[in-house]
């Protein structure tokens, strides 16, 4: 049985790992760095709902941490949202290439909705119930909060690099 550890990652102007133990492997880092990631999307996300007051009823991702089943999976549990991922990693890519090939005068590739090929998508489902989603997501804010202000932004003066 797998027990959650309680590892924070956080990506800000600096980061910070927080919840160590002498029980720590490479493997909790590398989940806490990427639950860091969902984390923040979330936030962002949040936002976002807030502004528009128009909840996502799915997120449609692409790039190269999309071709991360883990990550996929760990970010609609997160969300409480299925992920939605092309077949096709790279799809803003694509679409810059099929708008260049579009183009007046070039021709190659044509935007016409019936000639174009069906996408193939990959779907994540969230697999946890949103009470936990909320309590993980709550938990890692709150850690966030904590790990603030710990740094002044002024010079170091005991002349060996360390803040007194």
């Amino acid at each position: 049985m797998f027990m959650m550890h309680s590892l924070f990652f956080f990506f800000c102007f600096r980061r910070i790992i927080c919840g160590l133990t002498q029980f720590t492997n490479k493997n909790h880092i590398a989940f806490a760095a990427l639950e860091a990631v969902c984390f923040q999307t979330r936030e962002i996300l949040d936002a976002m709902n807030q502004d528009c007051g128009i909840p996502l009823s799915q997120l449609q991702v692409d790039g190269g941490m999309t071709n991360n089943k883990i990550l996929m999976q760990l970010q609609a549990d997160i969300l409480c949202i299925p992920v939605v991922k092309p077949s096709m990693p790279e799809t803003t890519a694509l679409g810059a290439a099929m708008a260049a090939g579009a183009a007046e005068g070039v021709g190659v590739w044509s935007l016409n909705p019936g000639d174009l090929t069906a996408v193939t998508c990959e779907r994540f489902e969230p697999q946890i119930n949103p009470e936990e989603s909320e309590f993980r997501y709550a938990r890692w804010k709150k850690a966030v909060q904590k790990s603030m202000g710990w740094e002044s932004s002024e010079a170091s003066t005991n002349g060996n690099g360390l803040d007194k």
